[in-house]
């Protein structure tokens, strides 16, 4: 069967009697044993009442139903006052679900960039708070949206991948910088992404390891909240 006349995305479960359209389920009303649709409703309601017998214990006459000619929908006609359908992707839903996200990309790029720097001006360190960071960003995404589940566990991941991207470049950055102090032949040209392959090459295992560990952490502050 098609769709609704009225609701294109909803499923028709009938037909009204008097125009013959496809109808939903929210656009149906019944009138004693016909369905009618919200246009053709005021008809069909005149049609049952003149079938009744006109007076208490008469004997009802036989009645052919002759439905008026279908109703045709005209551009610029009208609307049709009927239930409201909802169909699409909730705009709120999208709304925080992206204050989520763009919260968590803050404060993600914001505490990497900071922990970088305590690594390369301290000289001591910090890659265990890349697992702070990690379920921070997945557990402030969480309160935000107040929604949990796979896909926005992952999508905070891929949040979290992009902030330590960042605080990787900015190390790169600080090295250059402080290659430059040294050395003054270093080509003005040479920019932090020239160098952000060896200075990743710089960094320990256990480095890696945490940083493993906070991505897990951050989809798993996601993933293991219940969807609202």
């Amino acid at each position: 069967m098609s769709n609704c006349f009225y609701h294109d995305t909803a499923p028709a479960s009938g037909t009204c009697v008097q125009c013959g359209l496809p109808i939903c389920a929210a656009c149906t009303t019944s009138v004693g044993v016909k369905t009618a649709c919200p246009s053709c409703l005021p008809a069909v309601k005149a049609r049952v009442e003149q079938a009744q017998p006109v007076a208490a214990g008469a004997a009802p006459s036989p009645q052919t139903w002759s439905p008026d000619p279908p109703q045709i929908y005209q551009p610029g006609a009208p609307a049709v006052e009927a239930p409201s359908y909802k169909s699409g992707v909730d705009s709120s839903f999208v709304g925080q679900t992206a204050a989520g996200l763009g919260l968590g990309l803050v404060l993600g790029i914001i505490c990497s960039i900071i922990v970088f720097k305590l690594l390369f001006f301290a000289h001591f360190g910090l890659s265990y708070l890349y697992v702070v960071i990690g379920y921070g960003v997945g557990f402030g995404i969480h309160k935000v949206t107040g929604r949990g589940g796979t896909a926005l566990g992952i999508m905070g991941v891929l949040v979290m991948v992009v902030s330590l991207f960042a605080g990787h470049l900015s190390y790169a950055a600080d090295v250059l910088n402080a290659a430059r102090a040294e050395d003054a032949s270093i080509p003005a040209s040479l920019t932090a992404f020239d160098v952000f392959r060896e200075t990743l090459g710089s960094f320990g295992f256990m480095h890696w390891v945490c940083v493993a560990i906070g991505l897990g952490a951050c989809y798993r502050a996601i993933e293991a909240q219940d969807a609202a």
